[in-house]
């Protein structure tokens, strides 16, 4: 029996007066313990086994009704549609698209290992058997291991429809392309499993050194990259492109693992992997061997304490997402993962009265840059998304004589619904930037007493957080016109901009759900009316914000009335909101 396999109190405690009774660390002794409790534990759990395995069965049940209905129709009639003729090569952009959503995929498992991780258990395991001295690698190992299976299924599976949508987009022979998804899924849910293990075993014994608090970077880092990788590839010669392309795909195992799938889409694969791929595929397999090897030898080095604390933080988390708090739920993973705000850069405090309100705004943002991060990515979303909605009629604009008018009157034909379609989601996700950038309004609404300290009206407070997210997102929009991103995107998203700010600031201020909502909404003739009602107040601002939008994003002449409005309209309630916040 090794040190970590001990009870935290013969692991802490030192010599006791009954050691010397104790068997030897390596006696079959412990084996045997381990094997008679977990059988009694087992006898007493059997009932609750019967209503978990009743509850994941029936949830099998409806996730298997609603792919036979829904899901596997599509899949086989994309499989077995005739092979059409494709691009010349796979783009190169597609290929550098696809390494990025898997590199975001691995980054997702090792946030997950960071916080709680694929050896997770329950609360009761947690307080009653931890500290029993019975081998820890007994309790661990199932779990980790059924979680190491239900991760390759999901990822198998995940794979495959993957692999149709790309074959939808860009042909192939259905065969090949859907087993090279299918194994590419299999390879990077199985590295990414055991690489959360590993994360989740890091650190053990070092207070303060978790895998994850560093890690928050990562995901909006991988996503700029490929989002970067896969615009530039199109616009740069073919050489350069497929030079690029080949290095991305052999930089790690974010790239070996996709190349069977790159080299079965249409056409010839970019330089280096057209033949080469099967050596690629063999590194990932290799890799995520080895990772399993490692995870499984490295199961029982996680402490007793920090499996207690993945264990509350698990049931936190799952009761604040069954009230709908997500603030509550992002903010225990951050402490889970032992996520520390960076102090490394520090802005002087101002002199000036007025400019303390952005000084603290600007500080918050230093010491979580990753939220700088996201709302660059979200921006660039929005933009795209905007200016995908304006374009037919940019294009019918810039077209001669008759055949503008012509054009116009098509574009005006489809311009409502596909505006409506493209737009609204560039809305959506402008206020996710802008929403990004109230963190110093959430941290008030978190502790009323910062409000109550400072000697100026809630409401100049919450008007006072606006500054910052206007001009950290309007400064970027109007370089991107002087750069030739096309203008009327941006102008549109910097004239919804306060709208949008305002709005975010409301969702900072909202607080706790009431409890007639949380309890249930009532009934109505068309059944009850609860979550719904629950999810609209939580999304009632951008809801609002959107809504009176939307003749800004039409292009309808009463949005030069209406779009100072929705701004006047979210700013006041948030001052509104913020001055309720202050007196709670």
């Amino acid at each position: 029996m090794t040190d970590q396999e001990r009870p935290d109190d013969v692991d802490a405690g030192g010599a006791g007066p009954d050691d010397e009774q104790l068997p030897a660390r390596d006696d079959p002794y412990w084996a045997g313990l381990t094997t008679d409790a977990l059988a009694y534990v087992r006898r007493l759990r059997a009932a609750e086994r019967r209503r978990r395995l009743g509850g994941a069965a029936y949830t099998a049940y409806v996730i298997l009704v609603v792919a036979l209905v829904y899901v596997v129709p599509y899949v086989w009639y994309a499989l077995v549609q005739p092979d059409e003729a494709g691009p010349a090569r796979t783009p190169d952009g597609a290929a550098l698209a696809v390494v990025g959503v898997v590199g975001v995929v691995l980054v997702g498992f090792v946030r997950d290992g960071a916080w709680r991780g694929p050896a997770v258990l329950d609360r009761p395991t947690a307080a009653w058997l931890l500290p029993s001295p019975i081998l820890r690698r007994a309790l661990l190992v199932p779990r980790w291991r059924t979680a190491l299976a239900v991760s390759a299924g999901a990822g198998t599976v995940g794979g495959l429809v993957a692999a149709v949508v790309l074959r939808v987009a860009a042909g192939g022979p259905a065969g090949p392309v859907a087993t090279a998804g299918a194994l590419a899924g299999l390879v990077v849910a199985v590295l990414g499993t055991s690489a959360g293990l590993l994360v989740e075993a890091v650190g053990e014994g070092r207070p303060g050194r978790r895998g994850g608090g560093q890690t928050l970077w990562l995901a909006p880092v991988v996503v700029l990259a490929a989002a970067t990788l896969a615009a530039v590839a199109p616009q740069a010669t073919s050489g350069a492109a497929s030079w690029l392309t080949t290095v991305v795909l052999w930089s790690g195992p974010w790239g070996w693992a996709v190349q069977p799938l790159v080299a079965a889409l249409p056409g010839s694969a970019p330089a280096g992997v057209e033949s080469l791929w099967p050596i690629g595929l063999l590194l990932a397999v290799a890799l995520a061997s080895s990772a399993v090897v490692r995870a499984d030898r490295a199961v029982d080095r996680i402490g007793a304490r920090t499996l207690r604390t993945r264990a509350d933080s698990v049931a936190v988390v799952g009761a604040s997402i069954t009230m709908l708090q997500p603030r509550r739920a992002r903010l225990t993973v951050l402490a889970a993962q032992g996520h520390a705000p960076s102090t490394r850069l520090r802005l002087r405090p101002p002199r000036q009265r007025l400019l303390l309100g952005p000084w603290r705004d600007v500080t918050a943002l230093l010491r979580a840059p990753s939220r700088v991060l996201w709302a660059v990515v979200w921006l660039g979303v929005a933009v795209a998304l905007l200016v995908a909605a304006l374009g037919p009629v940019a294009a019918s604009a810039s077209a001669p004589g008759d055949v503008a008018q012509q054009a116009g009157a098509t574009a005006q034909r489809v311009a409502v619904g596909e505006r409506l379609l493209v737009g609204v989601p560039g809305l959506v996700a402008l206020y996710l930037a802008v929403a990004q950038l109230v963190e110093a309004a959430r941290l008030d609404a978190d502790d009323p007493r910062r409000l109550r300290i400072r000697p100026i009206a809630a409401t100049r407070q919450a008007l006072g957080h606006a500054v910052v997210p206007i001009v950290a997102l309007g400064v970027p929009l109007v370089l991107a016109v002087l750069v030739g991103v096309p203008g009327s995107a941006c102008v549109m998203a910097l004239v919804a901009l306060p709208a949008l700010v305002g709005a975010a600031l409301v969702s900072a201020y909202r607080g706790d759900a009431p409890l007639a909502l949380v309890a249930g909404g009532g009934s109505s003739p068309m059944g009850d009316v609860g979550p719904g009602a629950l999810v609209a107040w939580y999304v009632r601002a951008p809801l609002v914000a959107v809504i009176l939008l939307l003749p800004l994003l039409l292009g309808w002449s009463v949005a030069g009335t209406l779009t100072p409005v929705a701004a006047l309209v979210t700013l006041v309630w948030a001052g509104t909101r913020a001055e309720a916040v202050l007196r709670s």
